[in-house]
């Protein structure tokens, strides 16, 4: 891992500048130089360990985000279906969408979308994606408040 790399070389490389100015007899003049860029060293080593402990994080970080959206995706197939109602067309689309037009004139909904799968529920939002949905293709996610009166979202096993 390249973080770790780097924070372990800089320290290494201080501790032995300190196991040689301690324990070899130097020069007075190279004496005098080390004492001189002691704190310098230190600061620059300990700016190196805090920028990779930064970027081991990020790293761990990145790693994590990837192992969960896979899962997400995985975990896709078998989440309950999302069923969407609205009294105007919403322009859902995406790969397994279907939109129906429902019968009737006085109905309270006039369009039934199919093949949506719910991603999240939260802040009083749907997260939709639908059920065709890679990584890869680009299908979007669809957003839907669950306040709205025009829009109902049914989930089906």
């Amino acid at each position: 891992m390249s973080p770790v790399a780097l924070g372990a070389g800089a320290f290494l490389l201080e501790y032995t500048v300190y196991i040689v100015a301690t324990c070899l007899p130097l020069s007075e003049q190279l004496q005098d130089v080390l004492n001189a860029t002691k704190n310098l060293r230190r600061i620059l080593i300990g700016a190196l360990l805090l920028v990779s402990v930064f970027w081991a994080t990020a790293t761990i970080a990145q790693q994590r985000g990837n192992a969960v959206a896979q899962a997400i995706e995985a975990s896709l197939p078998v989440q309950p279906e999302a069923v969407v109602y609205s009294l105007q067309r919403l322009q859902i689309t995406g790969p397994g969408v279907t939109v129906t037009r429902l019968p009737g004139t006085g109905a309270a909904f006039a369009y039934r979308y199919d093949g949506l799968r719910p991603l999240i529920h939260s802040g009083g939002h749907w997260f939709l994606l639908p059920v065709g949905w890679t990584h890869t293709n680009g299908a979007t996610v669809t957003v839907l408040p669950d306040t709205a009166s025009g829009i109902r979202v049914d989930l089906a096993p």
